[in-house]
């Protein structure tokens, strides 16, 4: 009850259009735009699915899906497995998680400096590495690495999926864009947790489907590699 008291009065200081506080969304020039975010300049959702670039951003966020609820939903079993106690087990996926929080500040900031894209591909570089490594060693302590490392990794998808599309397809019909490739987000995040537990059922090991993970992360890499910026119409 409090924090839906607290929500409710944060979000009165929420302001959904840049324009009403004298800025431009991100992405825009400063100069030449007008209006509010009905006359945007972008793409609307039929233009972007014409487009290279949105099917790559989909297809890196079903990747992002895969691999992030892949490993938060099989870490503690896969722990587990390894004779190590379930409270430990635990404890590792509290990292990870307080991680994913803090790696949305940092992250967030890298953004502004070195940009979405590479953001992003530092993201599933992190998370190959992490998963990999879940494949291959036994002690707690380098468990414990790892899941530092996911958990830093793991907050940086997440910011970027917005900003990625505002850099891509403008503000026109961004919520509209950003609707589909979370569903491709969330589709992924059903399908990774799913089939690596058939993986585990059918090799009574996790060793397979986390390698299918890192395949996973690296289609992603590479198709953020040919992401390109497109030509964004001045007025539609």
């Amino acid at each position: 009850g409090v924090v839906l008291v607290i929500g409710v009065l944060a979000a009165q200081f929420l302001r959904r259009d840049p324009t009403k506080m004298g800025l431009v969304p991100y992405g825009q020039h400063e100069e030449g735009e007008k209006g509010s975010a009905s006359g945007a300049a972008g793409y609307t959702l039929k233009e972007a699915t014409e487009t290279w670039q949105f099917w790559m951003l989909t297809l890196i966020f079903f990747c992002l899906g895969y691999c992030i609820f892949s490993i938060v939903v099989h870490l503690v079993p896969h722990v587990t497995d390894l004779g190590i106690s379930a409270t430990t087990a635990a404890n590792m996926l509290a990292v990870m998680g307080a991680l994913g929080i803090i790696s949305g500040v940092v992250l967030g900031g890298a953004i502004d400096k070195i940009g979405n894209r590479w953001v992003c591909a530092i993201t599933f570089i992190m998370i190959a590495v992490s998963v990999l490594g879940l494949a291959a060693v036994t002690q707690i302590w380098m468990l414990y690495l790892l899941a530092v490392v996911y958990g830093l990794s793991s907050g940086g998808g997440a910011i970027t999926e917005s900003t990625l599309i505002v850099e891509l397809f403008g503000m026109k019909s961004h919520g509209s864009i950003l609707g589909v490739v979370s569903f491709a987000f969330t589709v992924g995040g059903a399908l990774g947790p799913f089939l690596t537990g058939y993986i585990f059922d059918i090799t009574a090991g996790y060793q397979l489907a986390f390698l299918i993970c890192v395949a996973v992360a690296a289609v992603a890499i590479i198709a953020l590699a040919t992401l390109r910026p497109i030509k964004r119409p001045s007025a539609l």
